[in-house]
């Protein structure tokens, strides 16, 4: 008798491997080491960096087009890659619409892009030790249920990692796999949930979500946790637990008597758990309305590739 598969049993399954997805994430040193190459660059400029450097998109206009976001926030973006000194404004010549501006990335851009494109593939290749035989061959087979589903397409991940993996000393195995587990996060990630968010009752953005997600399921209880694993300054992170704070999702303590006194403590509120649960359950459903546009088949070949990544992380996070 086969398994039954609702829609319900099937967004559970997803559930867990996006906290595990994000648990990865949170485990790998990547973020440290990129940390180090970044100089002062948000994740998002980064983003733009691949985008002129392995995408072939040189306009404003294509590269809002292609985040989805406001040619104007773009711009604001951009023009601090430009100051300081990642990309190059050119002016285009030959009778060309002299208003458009050409976008190219440059040489400190390129740079940049090399050693985080390294990173990547070194970061998640620490993966390799975790896993036996066994293992490996349930993820893969997991993965190859997952492309029978959704289009891998181009993503920024396999943009930079194409261009740029081959500068790590491993071997093509451990680069499949690496690449492999790259595909698993990035499938695996909160993806579209600002469409969520905005049907809650709940005034917080994305990035606030996963602060909380950090503080109260991955026990990162200090700035100096966060800073270490996101990728974000200890100042902007600072900010976000403030408006935090101030929303009443989050609160502040200090230590006692015989510990450090200057730490301080983060940690969530019930109405901060609230917002957790709430979140959960939006992502449950929007998954449950991405199930419901699936054939029977393909609604079983998602139920295998999760089984087959459940058994695979099974062994590593316990």
């Amino acid at each position: 008798m086969s398994e039954v598969c609702t829609p319900d049993i099937i967004a559970d399954k997803w559930i867990q491997l996006i906290k595990i997805g994000w648990e990865l994430r949170i485990r790998s040193d990547t973020n440290k080491k990129i940390n180090i190459y970044l100089s002062g660059i948000s994740y998002r400029q980064v983003d733009i960096l691949i985008i002129l450097e392995c995408l072939g998109i040189h306009t404003v206009s294509e590269i809002a087009s292609y985040l989805r976001v406001s040619k104007s926030t773009t711009s604001i973006i951009i023009n601090k890659l430009v100051a300081k000194g990642f990309v190059i404004k050119q002016h285009p010549g030959n009778g060309e619409d002299g208003r458009r501006i050409y976008l190219t990335i440059s040489d400190k851009g390129v740079d940049v892009l090399k050693k985080i494109g390294g990173a990547y593939i070194e970061g998640l290749s620490e993966m390799y030790s975790m896993f036996d035989e066994e293992t490996k061959t349930a993820f893969r087979n997991g993965v190859n249920y997952l492309k029978q589903v959704k289009d891998p397409g181009e993503t920024l991940f396999s943009a930079i990692t194409k261009r740029y993996g081959n500068n790590v000393d491993y071997s093509d195995d451990v680069k499949n796999l690496a690449m492999d587990i790259g595909y698993f996060i990035i499938n695996s990630k909160l993806d579209g949930l600002d469409e969520g968010m905005n049907k809650l009752p709940y005034n917080i953005t994305v990035n606030q979500f996963q602060l909380l997600l950090c503080i109260g399921e991955n026990k990162m209880d200090s700035i100096s946790k966060l800073e270490s694993h996101l990728g974000s300054s200890g100042s902007t992170l600072s900010i976000g637990v403030s408006k935090l704070v101030d929303k009443g999702y989050l609160k502040k303590e200090y230590p006692s008597s015989d510990d450090d006194g200057r730490k301080v403590y983060i940690r969530l509120t019930d109405n901060g758990r609230e917002v957790l649960s709430a979140v959960n359950e939006a992502i449950r459903n929007r998954f449950k309305k991405y199930l419901s546009n699936l054939s029977d088949e393909k609604i079983q070949m998602f139920n295998r590739a999760c089984d087959s990544f459940l058994q695979a992380f099974k062994k590593i996070m316990e």
